[in-house]
């Protein structure tokens, strides 16, 4: 995972840029959220849980929230050309490294004035803390909404439904370890369903810039929040966790694949049935085969 919050973007070392928009008013917000449809609001929730999100993602998630009919793709980029041009989100003023050039690599995060509007809504007192981005940092948030575009539109071909998700923060878990609270942080948790049958599942998004022994680490964690049951008592199972493997600048995801599918092997302390391993190409598939009772772990 990588540590970071999205936030009031300024001009970065490492090239990520910024805009701050100028201050808008309570009865100017009131005004602004009046003129907000349905899909709007979507959107705008979207963006708030993603941090940064491509348009292109934006359109995939946002239909199947409102599980309505798809528009045309240009149909979310007007939606996201209003939100701009209200000032609740804004885009990065360039492309970030990974997305395909054109319109589909529009990268949008929230202005303060949709964090203001949100907060409203949501009744959240807490103000989300503004800080400068790595591109590293977006990079993530954008793999996280590229691997719930994945599963959003290749489950169903399984039978099978992604139901709910939460990205970091919401997919956090405070628990208590010896005489103190511990934080796991997965990168996403994701509910999928098979007719009346839901599964839970942790998803970690890996790039290659860990090394083993980390990752190994954060593994580690997941077991001792298993041991602590809260998970079962809460749902009944523990979620196993999918490694999803994207391309990195340091080793091919074939043959980090096989180094960590080696590592956890030799360890003894991280149950086999707990962590799998697969490439971004191979995550739907991964998760839709363990959709059986015989692959959940055990208490």
């Amino acid at each position: 995972m990588v540590n970071g919050e999205s936030g009031r973007i300024r001009v970065t070392k490492d090239g990520v840029p910024s805009s701050s928009p100028a201050r808008i008013s309570g009865r100017r917000l009131e005004t602004i959220a009046a003129r907000l449809g349905e899909r709007d609001r979507t959107v705008l929730g979207l963006v708030d849980r993603l941090r940064f999100a491509a348009a292109t993602t934006l359109h995939v998630l946002a239909d199947d929230a409102r599980q309505a009919p798809s528009p045309s793709e240009r149909s979310t980029r007007r939606t996201v050309g209003k939100l701009t041009k209200l000032g609740l989100v804004t885009p990065l003023p360039r492309r970030v490294g990974g997305l395909r050039s054109g319109s589909s690599g529009l990268v949008v995060h929230l202005t303060n004035a949709g964090d203001r509007l949100l907060r409203q809504w949501h009744g959240r007192t807490e103000r989300r803390r503004y800080s400068e981005p790595s591109t590293r940092f977006v990079q993530h948030c954008l793999d996280i909404g590229d691997a719930l575009v994945r599963l959003t539109t290749g489950l169903p071909a399984y039978g099978v439904t992604l139901v709910c998700w939460q990205a970091e923060p919401a997919s956090w878990r405070r628990h208590q370890r010896a005489a103190s609270l511990a934080t796991l942080k997965p990168d996403l948790y994701v509910e999928v369903a098979r007719g009346e049958d839901v599964w839970g599942y942790f998803v970690e998004i890996d790039r290659g810039s860990e090394s083993i022994p980390t990752v190994l680490r954060q593994m580690a964690a997941y077991e001792d929040y298993r041991r602590t049951g809260v998970e079962q008592e809460r749902y009944g199972a523990f979620p196993p966790v999918v490694v999803a493997l994207y391309p990195g600048m340091r080793t091919a995801p074939a043959v980090r694949a096989e180094q960590l599918a080696a590592a956890l092997r030799r360890d003894r302390q991280i149950p086999a049935q707990l962590v799998h391993v697969t490439d971004a190409e191979g995550l739907t598939a991964t998760v839709a085969g363990l959709c059986d009772p015989a692959e959940e772990v055990q208490p």
